[in-house]
């Protein structure tokens, strides 16, 4: 990673993480160390991070690797295990984290020297960067889409209430070079669906189709949180 690239930030699951933190640190990532699963599920529900990185076993490794997923489906998980050689970076095997096997998540061995390691998380976090801005572009349409339709509604039963013969046009939309800016017709509907539920995130999140997370993310950025 280049001193000018944005820090990535990584969540180091281990209860020996001198030798990668401090690898990861010294090349300009911001590593935060937990050293069980559920701590670390704890610090990846506060926050968004690019990569995780898990280097111990969990009694049920399924249920925490589902359970990271969950928390971020766009996050990619690194699981280093002694039981493969090293130059191998994807497997089923063993028991608890090795039995696993799911897209987002990478298995590389333990033995991996320490710079090979550092490539392949940097670039599992570019590709946790590309599904999170792939995503929120699926919002911004979906979001865009139904708020066009909500305003032209709107515009529809304002001309039948003028009558027949008048015109209307939803001009109250937010226009930018001559088309409708899609950031803020998201921004409307997101802040429409708040105000429909009363403020509820939780049930504005279902009707979103979004989890609450996402949610906040939004509200964050629009400024009203």
């Amino acid at each position: 990673m280049s001193a000018a690239s944005p820090r990535i930030q990584v969540v180091l699951v281990s209860q020996e993480p001198d030798t990668v933190g401090l690898y990861l640190a010294d090349r300009g990532y911001r590593v935060v160390v937990r050293q069980d699963c559920a701590a670390a599920l704890r610090t990846l529900h506060a926050a968004a991070y690019d990569v995780a990185v898990v280097d111990i076993d969990c009694p049920d490794g399924q249920e925490f690797l589902s359970a990271l997923r969950e928390r971020d489906e766009a996050l990619q998980v690194m699981v280093l295990s002694d039981q493969l050689v090293s130059g191998a970076n994807s497997g089923r095997h063993g028991s608890g984290l090795g039995s696993v096997s799911d897209s987002g998540v990478d298995y590389v061995a333990k033995a991996m020297p320490l710079p090979e390691l550092e490539h392949l998380i940097y670039k599992s976090s570019q590709i946790t960067k590309l599904h999170r801005e792939n995503f929120r572009l699926r919002q911004l349409l979906r979001y865009s889409e139904a708020a066009v339709s909500r305003l032209e509604g709107q515009a529809g039963a304002g001309a039948q209430g003028a009558g027949a013969g008048a015109s209307h046009s939803p001009h109250y939309l937010p226009v930018v070079g001559g088309e409708a800016d899609l950031e803020s017709l998201s921004r409307a509907h997101v802040l429409a669906v708040l105000e429909r539920h009363r403020g509820n995130k939780a049930q504005a999140a279902r009707a979103l189709g979004i989890n609450r997370r996402s949610l906040y993310r939004l509200l964050e950025k629009y400024v009203v949180a």
